[in-house]
């Protein structure tokens, strides 16, 4: 997901599905945001902000984003 506002900043997170990730937090499929920009855009994995967040497949139709 990526957003640009009127000044032209730009914001980017990544969700994805990946054989391997957990619902937890994972060294080799999230990252923390580490933007100091005004606009921002993360997902949250417990309190952390995250600009890259790995779950894991399959993808279930009750699973929540």
């Amino acid at each position: 997901l990526s957003m640009v506002d009127a000044s032209n900043n730009s914001a980017t997170t990544l969700v994805g599905f990946v054989n391997g990730a957990t619902e937890g937090r994972d060294r080799l499929y999230d990252a923390y945001m580490n933007s100091f920009n005004e606009l921002r855009l993360y997902s949250l994995l417990e309190e952390s902000k995250m600009s890259i967040q790995g779950f894991p497949l399959p993808l279930e139709a009750e699973d929540k984003v």
